[in-house]
C-alpha cells in the first residue's frame, strides 16, 4: 500500500494513494509517526524516514515526484462515502 506522509504545521498523517484517502481520523505527532514506521517497516522504512520528512516538511506531502498538498489532494475520496473534500476541509478534519 503506497502511503505518503502529509505535514501541516507539525502535525502528520498518512494519505493512502490506494483509497484516495488518510489512513487515521485524525493527526499524529512525529513521534507517533516514527514508531509506526519502525513497526510496520523496520531498519529500511527508519532509513528512508529522514528523506520523506524533509520533503513533508517542505511541501506538505512526502509525495516523489515533490507536491504540495493542494494539487497532491486534488483527487481525494477521504469524505463520508468517499466525497471529495477541500484542501482545507482535510487540513481541518486530518492534519491538526
Amino acid at each position: 500500500m503506497a502511503q505518503i506522509i502529509c505535514h501541516h504545521k507539525g502535525k502528520y498523517n498518512f494519505y493512502c494513494t490506494i483509497s484516495d484517502g488518510f489512513r487515521f481520523v485524525s493527526s499524529i505527532t512525529l513521534e507517533q509517526l516514527t514508531s509506526l514506521i519502525k513497526e510496520e517497516q523496520g531498519s529500511n522504512g527508519l532509513e528512508r524516514l529522514d528523506e520523506r520528512l524533509k520533503r513533508a516538511q517542505l511541501y506538505g506531502t512526502s509525495a516523489l515526484p515533490s507536491e504540495e498538498l493542494e494539487p497532491f489532494l486534488c483527487c481525494n475520496r477521504a469524505g463520508e462515502n468517499e466525497r471529495f473534500l477541500t484542501t482545507k476541509e482535510c487540513v481541518k478534519r486530518f492534519l491538526s
